[in-house]
């Protein structure tokens, strides 16, 4: 999860925990605003790439519902609309045969959309957002790490 980004500073991720155990459905916000670090802008350039929180500890059963805020790029430096929707989606880095465990559509920040999944198992479950925290080294079409979004659902029976 706290791979290099492309373009974000180490590190990726230096927050807490939000221990949201014991509830039944947690909100995590998919577009929220992260520092990021492009190159040729200027220092302190902030965009819409960012889970929060990045990381729920939560009990078996609880439900979490991904929720695509409609936050805009407020400093973007490359003349794109600083209204401009961005795309994100949420996808597990496990697999099982070839299929994500769990996986949303691909939606534009501001559509008012969300995703829901039920985590049973006990375990630590990574996702990132597939344009802007692809994992992979690969030739998919997506870049890798660009900004470093990704997130993770620990999910403890303690």
């Amino acid at each position: 999860m706290n791979d290099k980004a492309q373009f974000k500073k180490p590190p990726i991720w230096s927050g807490g925990i939000s221990d949201q155990t014991g509830k039944g459905t947690v909100e995590v916000e998919v577009g929220t605003i992260t520092s990021i670090d492009l190159p040729g802008a200027p220092p302190g350039q902030v965009g819409p790439f960012a889970f929060s929180p990045r990381v729920v500890k939560v009990s078996p059963g609880t439900k979490v519902k991904w929720v695509w805020t409609g936050e805009p790029w407020p400093s973007n430096p490359f003349g794109f609309p600083v209204d401009a929707p961005w795309p994100h989606d949420v996808a597990s880095l496990e697999k099982d045969g070839g299929t994500h465990k769990f996986a949303s559509e691909m939606f534009l920040a501001g559509d008012d959309k969300s995703y829901e999944f039920t985590f049973e198992e006990v375990g630590t479950n990574l996702y990132y957002c597939s344009p802007h925290g692809y994992p992979f080294r690969d030739e998919s079409g997506f870049d890798y790490n660009l900004l470093g979004m990704r997130g993770a659902v620990l999910v403890t029976d303690d």
